[in-house]
């Protein structure tokens, strides 16, 4: 089993990161860009990390991929938009 140690990580500024200011990050990223394109690869462009190791870190800490995510914040933003969401929410409150 390979652990992986991402507690210390330098971005591109030269300042150290620990892995979940990188995650509050790319999480930030992709709800800036979540009405537009985004990819897992344009996520790891914007944190500093190859794809391979930002899933990584991205699995371990959420136990979902990083493609799952963002269609499924998709789906949420879609039903949270339509009408009848709004009624059946109005109804619950």
């Amino acid at each position: 089993m390979l652990l992986y140690n991402y507690s210390n990580v330098t971005n591109i500024s030269g300042d150290r990161m620990n892995k979940f200011e990188v995650l509050s990050e790319t999480l930030d990223f992709i709800e800036e860009k979540l009405t537009s394109q985004v990819t897992p690869e344009m996520c790891a462009e914007s944190s500093c990390y190859s794809l391979s190791n930002l899933q990584k870190m991205f699995r371990c800490t959420f136990h979902i991929g990083i493609s799952d995510y963002i269609s499924r914040r998709r789906l949420t933003n879609a039903a949270a938009s339509t009408p009848y969401a709004l009624i059946w929410w109005n109804l619950c409150v």
